[in-house]
This record gives C-alpha cells, sequence and structure tokens, in this order.
C-alpha cells in the first residue's frame, strides 16, 4: 500500500489523541476540573501528542520496509517451523476455516479458561444483572427496558431452570455462565482463524489464540453475567460478517445465505445492547460512502434502516404490552449534556439567569445545593437519576446557550467522565486509580438487594480470596499492566486503526474506513456514556478487547480487490 511521503494530515489523529490524555490527565489529577489558564494543561497536551506521534510512526516503521510502502512481511511471512514440534502444530493447527479447526480452537481457549470456571462458582453477577433477574421474578411480573428486556428474560430463564431441577436459582445461571464461555471460546476461536482472510501468518494467529486463552480479562469477564457478555460475542459475528461483507464488494447483501443470518445477528446485536442498533444502522448507512455500486449502497442502507425498524419500533410495539415491559429511563442518552450543564451551575452559577436556574432545578428535580453535593466528577448517574425530562427544550436551549460561555466546565465534565479512555492510571492515593484499570468483580457482594430471596442465593465465590492478588501482581507488572489499561483498549488502540486507515492511498481509504465503522461507533458509545472510571466501564469496553484483533489486521494489511477488503 503506497502512502504519499508529503501526506501528513493523518498526524491529526495522534495529536487529537494526545490533547484528550493531557486533558482528562490533568482531570484526573484535579477532581475532574480543567483550568484553561494552567501551564501544566498545555504541558501535559504537548507531551502526549508527542508521545502518540512517535508510537504512531515507530509503529508505522515497523510495518513499512522503505518509510514509504507498507509491507507486511512480518504479519504475512511463514512462521519458520525447522523442527518436528513446529511442524506437528502447524499441520494439528493450522487456524483456518473449518467447523474441525473451529471447534479445536474453542477447546484449546476453554482449557485454559477452566481454572477462571471453576473458581466463579456459582457465578459473578454485576448489580443491573441482579435488577434484571429480581424484576423477572417480580410478582406481578414487570420488566424494566432500562435494560434491554431480552437479557432479563434469558437471564430469569435459566434461574428458574435452576429452581425446577435442583431449588438453586443459581446452579442454573452457572449453567447460563459455562454456555456462554463456550459460545465465547467459539467466537474468539473465530477471530483467529478470521485473521487467515486478511493474509496474517500462522504465528500471528496462533499467538491472537493464546492471548484470547491465557490473559485473565477474558475468562474473568465470561464468568461473570451482564448483558455485555452476552453482547460481545455477538458482536465478534458481525464484525466478521461486516468485514466479509465489505470483502465482496456489498454483493453479499443481495444472498440470502449471508443476508438471513446476518440478519439474526444484527438483531441479536440490537436485543442485547441498547448501542447495539446504532452500531448497526450506523455502519449499514455510512456505506454510503463507500466505493460499493450504487444499487448496492442502496440495499445496505434499506438492511440498515429495516434491522432499527424492526428493533426500535416494531419489536417493542408487541413486546411491551404483551411482556408488561416498562420503557427504559430516556436521560441515559443525554448523560453527557447532563453532567455538562451541572457542573457549569455548580462551578460558575453567576453565569446562569435567575430564570435560568429556575428551569435547571425543575428539570435536574433538585436544587442547586443539593446537585452541588450530588455531582461527581466520575459519574454522570447522581445527577442524571433524579432527572424528570420535563422541560427537554428549555433545558437544550441553556445548555448550547452555555456552551460558549462555560466552555471550561463543559470540558472538565467531559474530561472527569472520559478520563478512564483517556489516561493511565493515576497515583494510588486517589480512590479512583483501580479503576483505570480492567477492573472486574470477582464476586457479587454489589448486587441488587431485591435478588436476594431467590433459593440459594450467595454473593461469595470460591476464587473471592485469590483472584485479588493474581489481579494486583498482573497490574504491577510493567509493559504487561498497560493491557489492563482501559485507555489501551478505550483510545489508544482505536485511534491507532483509523491513523493507519487513514494513511492508506486515496483510493483504497474509504472502503478500509468502512470497516472500522463498527469500531468506530463503538467507542463513539464510550466517549458519550455515564462513566469510565467505575468499575461499570470495564463492561463498556469489553466488546472491542474481544474484536480488536480483527481490526488490528484489517488496518494494518494492504487492502487490494479480490484479496482483502476494499
Amino acid at each position: 500500500m503506497i502512502i504519499s511521503k508529503k501526506s501528513s494530515w493523518q498526524f491529526v489523529v495522534p495529536v487529537l489523541l494526545g490533547m484528550l490524555f493531557g486533558i482528562c490527565t490533568f482531570a484526573s489529577y484535579n477532581n475532574g476540573q480543567v483550568s484553561f489558564l494552567a501551564p501544566s494543561l498545555y504541558f501535559l497536551m504537548v507531551l502526549f501528542a508527542v508521545l502518540f506521534c512517535t508510537v504512531f510512526i515507530l509503529f508505522e516503521r515497523y510495518l513499512s520496509e522503505d518509510g514509504n510502502v507498507y509491507h507486511s512481511r512480518r504479519f504475512d511471512e511463514p512462521w519458520p517451523c525447522h523442527n518436528a514440534v513446529g511442524l506437528f502444530l502447524r499441520r494439528v493447527l493450522p487456524l483456518k476455516w473449518s467447523i474441525k479447526n473451529v471447534a479445536l480452537s474453542s477447546g484449546i481457549i476453554l482449557v485454559f479458561w477452566l481454572p477462571y470456571i471453576v473458581l466463579a462458582y456459582p457465578g459473578i453477577y454485576w448489580w443491573d444483572t441482579t435488577l434484571q433477574i429480581a424484576e423477572f421474578f417480580s410478582v406481578p411480573r414487570v420488566l424494566w427496558d432500562q435494560h434491554p428486556f431480552m437479557d432479563s428474560i434469558v437471564f430469569g430463564f435459566f434461574a428458574k431452570i435452576g429452581i425446577r431441577c435442583w431449588g438453586n436459582a443459581f446452579a442454573g445461571l452457572y449453567m447460563f455462565i459455562i454456555l456462554q464461555c463456550v459460545a465465547a471460546a467459539i467466537a474468539l476461536a473465530m477471530v483467529a482463524i478470521a485473521l487467515s482472510d486478511y493474509s496474517v501468518s500462522w504465528f500471528w494467529r496462533i499467538t491472537c489464540l493464546l492471548f484470547f486463552a491465557i490473559w485473565p480479562a477474558y475468562p474473568r469477564m465470561f464468568t461473570t453475567v451482564a448483558k455485555d457478555t452476552v453482547f460481545s460475542p455477538i458482536l465478534v459475528i458481525f464484525v466478521i460478517m461486516f468485514c466479509s461483507l465489505m470483502k465482496s464488494q456489498g454483493e453479499k447483501i443481495r444472498q440470502w445465505r449471508f443476508s438471513l443470518p446476518f440478519l439474526l445477528v444484527c438483531i441479536g446485536m440490537c436485543v442485547t445492547r441498547k448501542t447495539g442498533v446504532y452500531i448497526v444502522l450506523g455502519s449499514m448507512i455510512l456505506l454510503v460512502f463507500s466505493k460499493f455500486a450504487a444499487k448496492i449502497k442502496a440495499w445496505c442502507v434499506a438492511f440498515g434502516v429495516a434491522v432499527f425498524l424492526l428493533c426500535s419500533v416494531a419489536i417493542p410495539a408487541v413486546a411491551y404490552p404483551t411482556l408488561h415491559i416498562l420503557p427504559g429511563l430516556k436521560q441515559d442518552a443525554w448523560s453527557l449534556p447532563i453532567q455538562q450543564l451541572a457542573n457549569a451551575v455548580v462551578q460558575n452559577p453567576d453565569s446562569f439567569s435567575d430564570h435560568e436556574k429556575e428551569i435547571i432545578q425543575q428539570y435536574y428535580a433538585q436544587d442547586i445545593p443539593t446537585l452541588e453535593k450530588n455531582y461527581s466528577f466520575v459519574a454522570a448517574d447522581p445527577v442524571k437519576g433524579p432527572v424528570t425530562m420535563n422541560g427537554q427544550q428549555e433545558f437544550v436551549s441553556i445548555w448550547a446557550t452555555h456552551f460558549f460561555t462555560n466552555q471550561q466546565e463543559y470540558m472538565s465534565a467531559f474530561a472527569g467522565l472520559a478520563a478512564g479512555w483517556f489516561s493511565f492510571p493515576i497515583p494510588a492515593q486517589s480512590i479512583y486509580d483501580i479503576n483505570a484499570y480492567i477492573n472486574i468483580p470477582y464476586n457479587s457482594e454489589h448486587h441488587y438487594e431485591g435478588i436476594e430471596p431467590l433459593p440459594r442465593w450467595s454473593s461469595h465465590t470460591l476464587g473471592e480470596k485469590t483472584i485479588p492478588h493474581l489481579e494486583t501482581i498482573v497490574t504491577q507488572i510493567p509493559i504487561i499492566n498497560v493491557l489492563s489499561s482501559k485507555a489501551l483498549w478505550g483510545s489508544i488502540l482505536p485511534f491507532l486503526c483509523l491513523f493507519l486507515v487513514l494513511r492508506k492511498r486515496s483510493d483504497k481509504r474509504s472502503n478500509a474506513v468502512c470497516c472500522l465503522m463498527p469500531l468506530l461507533l463503538t467507542v463513539a458509545t464510550l466517549y458519550v456514556g455515564p462513566t469510565s472510571l467505575y468499575q461499570e466501564g470495564t463492561r463498556y469496553v469489553f466488546p472491542i478487547l474481544c474484536a480488536m484483533p480483527l481490526w488490528l489486521a484489517i488496518s494494518i494489511k494492504s487492502i487490494d480487490p479480490g484479496d482483502d477488503i476494499s
């Protein structure tokens, strides 16, 4: 892939990343507040911008032969197997598409995961999950679509199986965890095998497979129960199929043998996580910027719109009254603006008129002193929870009016919520230091109290004393602990992928960027989300961990018609 030596505008990507890192790091050290007059803020912005430009350049040079051409020799040349063991491994596990290879690869992953599966007994349940299960067993049963109701039904179904078969709701849910691990292992094995579609060498494919098997974050997360652990394997399949669609120049969308399974995968994404519908819709609509034929673009857009209407209109219209489902809170989609205006009125109240303050107090359902007391820079929930959404038009008007007069306060609110995505762990004297890492619970101590009456409820696990020691060791090993940083997966690698595809030749760039759309839309949902430093931030970023090797391969490889995706 030819890169013009004169082309340098793409370095706006690492510069922007560095600036965001500087702002969020400054906020992390200053209770979530940014000062535009502080010299240290600009020092950090320059420092991180130089750092990421240097890292991105070095990585690009590593991929290039002479600084001008991406030469992916290091990724596609055969692994030199000069011994019997190496030849045997490649013959037994070639990591090419076949049912046998998928089964064998997923079996290897599960063997390594087995200790974690045992240590997680009787299961690890996030707070949201325990709420969903309790709703399923409520009398009369009323589900709340604040969290996808389909997840609630699935979790409740397995809990009910446990009660009927063993008198233990969590025996049934532990069975679900085992099935979830099997499904996840299959999906991750397919990622390693899918790398062969982009001429990635066997050495890097087996490295990817072993990373999935050995790195603790994967088995640790899949032995918990949450909507995100259900969503992640489905996202992986979506990405594989979406890339296959791109490689076919969109032609597969008109083939029912592809489009029907693809439709089911898209529906699965939409009903298991709220952001799934926007990832599917955005990815398909933005294919209008690809180099597909005009008719193919129309098919893709129609497909995306059809999935959106089915999952956002048709299914709720039928399911809500039939299954007694209450709609979720609307303010979740407004987390960032709600946090920004709250910070502005707390930090700079004199910039607001009395009339504006009255509207704000009605909207937030709390007076200004209470709002100040509840405000937390690491999460929007304390201030958005009581929001009534009454006077939404006035809220938007006030937010827009103060966009320029309270830029510092707005930026501070964003920096606090996004600090986990754009900063490395800060010193240990901060109570937030550990949550900049991939932080997964090791028991169910943090749970919804309404779940406790279920038969054989226990918040403890077999490994609750062992696992924390293991994770402490991992997060203290230099270099390796970077893999446990949320920022690596939430911003650094996505920005690197974007940088690499933008460096591609102009006639190949549009399709390459389109192929990254599921990644870009997923990270966009992180940046406008309600928190990053809370433990829940791990759930939000985890799907990216599962599909990132494939996105990296797409970004790195030279793309040619009939070979790869453009």
